[in-house]
């Protein structure tokens, strides 16, 4: 069958409706039924799109130019919905606390004050000491009573906001991660307050952790949404079983699946979250680039996917710490081959060696395997990043 646009194939098959483009490049076009439901948990507002997010550099002196751009005539004025949409972005693009906060006080994007309290209610505890630090070291030691008690309201706040599941934590809590253990008999939901925890800080105790995560979803052909469905039908129907227990063992496989939160009993297919998956893609892309692997990031940003990112440990970023990884695409891979790919990485986690003898038995399970579809990725220190400026003073002051 030929090539078909995803309104032909993808309203039959998964339930997709048309979209909006993002700034995302090949963000998901499709809905599934698992987004009508997260709409109407948000009082019937418009379900939550990566389209409406900018994401920025890691880079502190880029991060700097960047707010700089964007925050240029504030004055160190703006506040409230512009400050809260600021610092959302910032989290979402995985910028340290200490990093945004400098970012956003030298480009005056908002009072102190507000930019310290507004950066811990969204981070939490672990962004108390890093913000409130930075914030001290930009303004001096004399704004100390007043930034630590603009901190202490983030925490306030950030308790206010998680009792109501409201305000900007609210698009967060609409989105999941799913877990599979191997031999499981159901499988878990976690849902967490910033969206790239889901996937920058899974659940520990497995032995081995597969994220999925879907490709470009527009433009599939028959044999692409066939792909999709078989692999999400036998992730739920074969990985789970009514034997075995569900609390993490190291001897266990776990496949990690992006989901809407609350979904029910709708199947798995139904309940794909591709704007979260849309921002793992998009920042394992740009960790690829960074980490000297154009390759692969592009196949994963234009690829039809899905893809698998396998490791030992509980995070698909950083790659620049902790195990090897073993990213599988599965763009050109058949249908009928799924079966044996999940019954591959489906197995008892022996000892460290376990991703190395995933990828020996993957490499001889495809009688045409397609070019590129295994990336073993090894860890490397990071390079060195230059020293930031520390003389220049914030455009804002404390208010």
């Amino acid at each position: 069958m030929a090539p078909l646009l995803v309104l032909g194939v993808l309203l039959l098959a998964l339930g997709g409706c048309a979209g909006s483009g993002g700034t995302v490049q090949g963000a998901a076009p499709w809905r599934t039924p698992g987004a009508q439901l997260a709409a109407e948990r948000a009082n019937g507002g418009p379900r939550p799109s990566m389209s409406a997010h900018v994401l920025y550099s890691t880079d502190p002196s880029g991060l700097r130019e960047e707010l700089q751009t964007r925050c240029a005539g504030m004055g160190g004025r703006g506040t409230g919905a512009v400050l809260s949409t600021l610092v959302t972005d910032l989290y979402l693009s995985g910028v340290a606390p200490g990093e945004g906060a400098e970012a956003l006080l030298r480009g005056g994007c908002a009072p102190v004050s507000e930019i310290v309290t507004e950066m811990i209610a969204q981070g939490g505890e672990s962004a108390f000491d890093p913000v409130l630090e930075r914030a001290l070291m930009l303004t001096g030691s004399g704004a100390r009573e007043t930034l630590e008690l603009a901190a202490a309201e983030g925490l306030e706040r950030r308790a206010r906001l998680l009792d109501a599941s409201d305000g900007p934590l609210r698009e967060s809590l609409v989105y999941a991660m799913r877990y599979y253990p191997s031999g499981a008999p159901t499988s878990e939901t976690q849902t967490a307050v910033a969206m790239n925890l889901l996937f920058e800080r899974a659940e520990s105790g497995y032995g081995l952790y597969t994220f999925v995560l879907l490709g470009r979803t527009s433009a599939l052909d028959t044999a692409d949404v066939q792909r999709y469905r078989e692999l999400f039908r036998i992730i739920e129907t074969y990985v789970a079983s009514a034997r075995g227990v569900s609390e993490p063992r190291r001897e266990t496989h776990a496949f990690l699946v992006p989901v809407y939160a609350d979904s029910g009993d709708m199947a798995l297919v139904d309940q794909l979250a591709p704007e979260l998956s849309d921002l793992m893609r998009y920042r394992l892309g740009r960790a690829l680039r960074r980490h000297g692997r154009p390759g692969p990031a592009a196949r994963l940003e234009s690829g039809a996917g899905p893809f698998l990112m396998t490791s030992t440990d509980p995070q698909l970023l950083p790659l620049e710490a902790g195990a090897p990884r073993l990213l599988i695409d599965l763009s050109g891979v058949g249908a009928e081959y799924l079966y044996g790919i999940i019954d591959a990485c489906d197995r008892p986690v022996e000892d460290a060696a376990a991703l190395e003898r995933l990828r020996e038995r993957l490499r001889v399970l495809l009688d045409e395997a397609p070019a590129d579809w295994l990336e073993w990725i090894e860890p490397r220190a990071p390079s060195a990043p230059r020293a930031a400026a520390r003389d220049v003073a914030p455009a804002a002051v404390v208010g």
